[in-house]
């Protein structure tokens, strides 16, 4: 069947990342913590949510742009379900840092996503009834609670659900660092929203998307932020870059396995080559690169 792109439907009017990233700094630089997790001084504000559109997903500002470069080495990483940290150290220095013994992370979200086959489950409950509140996607969970655990998995569950013909979308996070954290994870869930209205508007082919809901128990930033969050608010905020995915980049099939789709494997092959022949991946290279599977 002819896939329709996410950019001709119709789109329940949220509100655009820029915005809703700049009220939130605005909020946070108000709320300086006593505590200190880990030792680390933070502004952090307890039941944050945010409704972000999720075609426009990504906080881009003069003080701060967008890092399009990490993006892609990041959306390669999960699409491979990779836990080892050989791929993404291609692109940050801080995956290493809190490896588990045997040189794995636990926050890979495609292999916690894909892998475990927890979307799988989200479209086929989605599938069974259309009203189902039975569509979670787990990433957190009891196996994480370890002495020494340096990668706590942040995510705790997706919940997806369809009303008035509109798919939504909620995540739910334990702790969100607003620069590390929400400026790569907000595009990352929006991608897997998109997708999963792709895969189930083959069954409701009048389905539309909704709003996306990011709530968070802590959102913070540590202090050695504090100026650029400054610098961010003293801007005026404008609409941020588009994130509308063209194809599918996985599908479930009759088995209930998730498999990505060749659209995704070319992505991950173009990354590859451009790491091996040591081409410079600045962030025009990489937001190019990702045009080519995202109209941005």
């Amino acid at each position: 069947m002819h896939q329709r792109q996410i950019s001709k439907m119709k789109y329940c009017n949220s509100s655009d990342m820029n915005f809703k990233y700049h009220e939130l700094l605005q909020t946070l630089l108000q709320k300086k913590s006593n505590a200190s997790p880990r030792g680390f001084s933070v502004n952090e504000e307890f039941f944050t949510q945010l409704e972000i559109n999720p075609l426009t997903p990504i906080p881009d500002f003069e003080s701060r742009r967008f890092n399009w470069k990490y993006f892609v080495g990041e959306l390669a990483w999960y699409l491979l379900e990779e836990r080892k940290t050989d791929w993404i150290n291609n692109f940050s220095t801080f995956w290493v840092k809190i490896e588990n013994s045997d040189g794995t992370i636990n926050s890979n979200y495609g292999h916690l996503l894909l892998k475990e086959k927890q979307l799988a489950w989200v479209i086929k409950t989605l599938q069974q009834d259309k009203e189902s509140r039975q569509a979670i996607a787990y990433l957190g969970g009891k196996e994480f609670q370890y002495d020494n655990n340096k990668d706590f998995v942040c995510t705790q569950y997706i919940l997806f659900y369809i009303r008035d013909n509109k798919l939504n979308m909620k995540v739910q996070m334990r702790s969100n660092d607003v620069f590390y954290g929400l400026s790569f994870d907000a595009p990352w869930f929006s991608t897997v929203m998109q997708n999963v209205y792709l895969e189930l508007k083959e069954t409701y082919p009048e389905l539309e998307l909704g709003k996306y809901y990011h709530h968070s128990d802590n959102t913070h930033f540590y202090d050695r932020h504090k100026k650029i969050a400054k610098n961010i608010t003293d801007e005026i905020p404008f609409p941020g870059p588009k994130l509308i995915l063209k194809e599918k980049l996985w599908e479930t099939d009759l088995s209930g396995n998730t498999k990505i789709s060749l659209v995704a494997v070319d992505f991950i092959n173009k990354v590859f080559e451009m790491i091996k022949d040591n081409e410079e991946m600045t962030n025009d290279v990489c937001k190019n690169l990702l045009a080519s599977i995202y109209n941005i």
